[in-house]
């Protein structure tokens, strides 16, 4: 029997670079080769902690607990961080801000630790408009060569630098007196805080401001009530479902009686639901149709021993298939608006 030298095995497995992408060449990747030398690179350079910003106009949010769970601060683990010099010497982190504040939060004398940092000089005539759009345009191209870039950490980068897709989303949601990690309307001690952007913009796009706010609307008063089964902080993927919901209530065909009945259900029983029950496995492309299900079904239920009259969900031409009918299903919400 023969065995195997398991140092030759973990041998075997080291490639260099290029030919890992010689191997990508005769698979049909290609592209066009450029000429670099080291002074093409950004030198390294070290810059005192206290003289380092960061500019929330496009930066990520600060994730606490990512700087609670660091628990100490290790040089090892540092990679230079990218940084820009403004004409009035600011020098501006643009990657590595959790960096900077697990060193400030962690080593002993913060006001005299250095870091090392790749600092790009902005040309001396550039206001700080000019200065804030290339820092967020840097951000954006530095970031989503990453896997680990939010959709909302995108967004605020594109937001800076004025791109229209951006700049309608934060006015939508100015409009609805919400916002997502502080993009849209002015922070109302939490209470207008959304968690998921997806789920609210989803509801836009699809259903509109006008139904969007209804359930917003629907969702802060059911908050204030104390009876209400702690849906407390504004979810989107709720706010999908609810807002699909009001549109049901408007538009499914032979409602009448229905609707009042429908809408005297969401306002009695409908909090006395959790937040885990309305949403539970509805994740996904069909998650407001799912949730609107749901909600019919518990309302059904409901009809048996009230006044309520049912509603149709399960013919073929029942009033939830004619609903599900309606041409605005058929509109795709984009998994990206970058393109306008």
């Amino acid at each position: 029997m023969t065995l195997l030298n398991p140092l030759n095995a973990v041998r075997s497995a080291l490639q260099t670079a290029i030919q890992l992408a010689n191997k990508l060449v005769q698979r049909g990747v290609s592209g066009i080769r450029k000429r670099f030398s080291r002074k093409n690179f950004i030198k390294v350079e070290w810059i005192a902690l206290k003289d380092l910003k960061i500019d929330s106009k496009y930066q990520r949010l600060i994730n606490t607990n990512f700087i609670k769970n660091a628990k100490e601060f290790r040089p090892e683990l540092v990679k230079p961080l990218s940084v820009f010099l403004r004409p009035n010497g600011d020098y501006v982190v643009v990657d590595g801000q959790h960096t900077c504040v697990i060193a400030a939060t962690y080593v002993e004398d913060p006001s005299e630790f250095e870091l090392p940092c790749q600092v790009q000089e902005h040309p001396s005539e550039f206001t700080l408009e000019e200065c804030l759009e290339a820092e967020a345009k840097y951000f954006s191209d530095f970031n989503t060569t990453r896997t680990n870039m939010s959709s909302v950490a995108l967004l605020r980068a594109d937001l800076a630098q004025g791109k229209k897709y951006a700049v309608r989303i934060d006015e939508d949601f100015r409009k609805l007196g919400v916002h997502v990690e502080l993009i849209g309307a002015e922070d109302d001690e939490g209470k207008n805080s959304v968690k998921g952007y997806r789920g609210l913009k989803d509801a836009i796009s699809k259903y509109g401001l006008i139904y969007t706010r209804r359930a917003i609307q629907f969702y802060l008063k059911q908050n204030s009530d104390p009876k209400f089964k702690n849906w407390r902080r504004l979810d989107g993927s709720m706010i999908l479902g609810l807002t699909a919901v009001f549109h049901f209530l408007d538009n499914a065909s032979g409602m009448d009686q229905k609707a009042t009945d429908l809408t005297d259900y969401m306002l009695t029983y409908l909090g006395k639901k959790s937040f885990k029950e309305v949403t539970e496995k509805t994740a996904g492309m069909l998650q407001d149709i799912l949730i609107v299900e749901r909600v019919l079904g518990w309302y059904n239920t409901l009809a048996d021993a009230t006044d309520y009259i049912k509603i149709g969900t399960d013919a073929k031409d029942s009033t939830l298939s004619r609903w599900k009918d309606d041409p605005i299903h058929q509109k795709k919400c984009k998994e990206s608006d970058t393109d306008d």
